[in-house]
């Protein structure tokens, strides 16, 4: 079993302006398994289960900030930290999972 944990860039994309904020999400393996032991879902591949995961602490990141009222999600997936994240404290964490605001 791999023992990668994941980061999420989601990019939150304003559907009636130019505007767009993005946030990373650290998904812990030790996240990524529980759930599969939950779930007794082992079927679905790592960035499936990490995307479920991150979704509710990305989404409240952008809502609460209140950005834009209506937006659309793009997303990828990296098993390495981004430079965006080097040095910086998370704004949001939850159940091991964590959340920066990058832009």
């Amino acid at each position: 079993m791999p023992n990668d944990d994941i980061y999420i860039q989601i990019t939150a994309s304003s559907e009636s302006s130019n505007k767009s904020r993005t946030a990373i999400v650290y998904v812990p393996r030790t996240s990524i398994d529980k759930f599969r032991e939950e779930k007794n879902d082992f079927r679905s591949d790592d960035n499936a289960v990490a995307k479920l995961l991150a979704d509710p602490l990305a989404r409240y990141a952008f809502t609460h900030r209140t950005i834009f009222s209506t937006y659309k999600l793009a997303c990828s997936f990296s098993l390495t930290p981004p430079a965006e994240i080097d040095g910086r404290s998370p704004n949001l964490s939850q159940a091991g999972l964590k959340v920066w605001v990058v832009s």
